[in-house]
């Protein structure tokens, strides 16, 4: 998109892009890559005023969009307790077996 705009839009027009956008340069440079509408308005403008004027409306426009929030994942439950004795696997395959 940025090579779309070095090469329709004037120096001029760019110039004002570069250095009158307070913040977000490569947005605003990327929506006149993709409209190529607004592309032409901006092209047309030959008063620098003016044409600083549509950027700061364009940049009003243009945001990015807000990352989607990754929720955690709610962590597993714990069951506690201890084991019985009289139902524990080990007892009932060694039978007064003593673990040392």
């Amino acid at each position: 998109m940025e090579e779309v705009v070095r090469s329709e839009v004037p120096v001029l027009q760019q110039e004002i892009l570069i250095h009158a956008a307070d913040e977000g340069t490569e947005l605003i440079a990327y929506a006149l890559g993709k409209n190529k509408a607004l592309r032409q308005r901006l092209t047309a403008e030959n008063d620098p005023i003016r044409a600083a004027f549509l950027l700061g409306q364009i940049s009003q426009k243009v945001k990015l969009a807000p990352k989607p929030k990754k929720t955690p994942k709610p962590e597993p439950e714990l069951k506690g307790g201890a084991g019985n004795v009289k139902s524990d696997e080990f007892n009932k395959l060694c039978p007064g077996a003593i673990i040392e």
